[in-house]
């Protein structure tokens, strides 16, 4: 008599059953340990920073303190789940001397901080004497009590501004767009020791190298404007006809005007 074969489709149902199963599980564990999770409160905060500990204008303590004014005390602390990691970035990127903020929560609830400190591009002393720096974020940021940039020092016919953020218009913005310009342009970063706003509004770069200043105008055309102080040095420096000149000025086209 013939053993009656059995059927593979059958066999295989009992195995997606228990796979089945195991994966339902699965997810109510993870379920359960995301809610209990979510109704833990903040008990650590850890914070980095992105620079140099010589080179930064923020403690890390300062972070924390800001991080946990944010996230509140007594009745009003928050826990995990009431906590949104993209409002505490926003409010830590809104700071001075932060650039970009990133948080996360790891499996204990311990908080992590991550900052990108602001990078100053020239340090402005305005007209009521007011020093702060101009940022590559258009921000005004305070000097740090923990670190000095070493950038251009821009002094002269400086208005007053208002606000936390550089206007997108006159003098400071032109200031702004002329010390990001220095990040790419690397004779000029290294030839600028200072900058003399003129009663006109005209930058004056006053170099390292050489007893005069260089007229430049405004930040417009500063590829061509670079070309033209370059060929200056390059010809004009090394001739004695020039040792007596006391400004040059590079801010029309096709132009390299000598003062003495």
């Amino acid at each position: 008599m013939k053993e009656k074969m059995k059927n593979p489709a059958a066999m295989r149902i009992p195995g997606f059953f228990m796979y089945g199963i195991a994966a339902v599980l699965l997810f109510l564990l993870l379920s359960a340990s995301i809610g209990k999770q979510k109704m833990i409160y903040c008990e650590e905060v850890h914070v980095s920073i992105n620079a140099e500990e010589s080179e930064r204008f923020v403690k890390e303590s300062t972070v924390e303190k800001w991080v946990m004014a944010y996230l509140g005390n007594g009745k009003s602390r928050k826990t995990i789940k009431d906590i949104s990691l993209s409002d505490l970035e926003t409010y830590l990127t809104a700071k001075p001397y932060v650039s970009k903020a990133y948080a996360h929560f790891d499996i204990r609830g311990r908080l992590s901080v991550q900052i990108d400190q602001d990078l100053p591009l020239v340090r402005v002393i305005d007209g009521m004497g007011l020093s702060y720096y101009i940022t590559e974020t258009r921000k005004k940021m305070p000097l740090g009590i923990e670190y000095t940039a070493r950038v251009p020092i821009v002094t002269g016919h400086i208005p007053v501004s208002q606000g936390d953020s550089i206007p997108t218009s006159g003098v400071l913005y032109e200031l702004f767009k002329y010390g990001k310009y220095m990040q790419k342009d690397h004779f000029m970063e290294a030839l600028t020791e200072q900058i003399y706003i003129s009663d006109k509004g005209d930058m004056e770069i006053i170099p390292k190298a050489g007893d005069f200043s260089i007229n430049i105008g405004d930040a417009g055309e500063l590829d061509k404007k670079s070309k033209r102080i370059l060929s200056f040095y390059k010809k004009g420096v090394l001739s004695s006809k020039y040792e007596n000149v006391r400004s040059i000025n590079v801010k029309y086209d096709h132009q390299i005007i000598c003062t003495n």
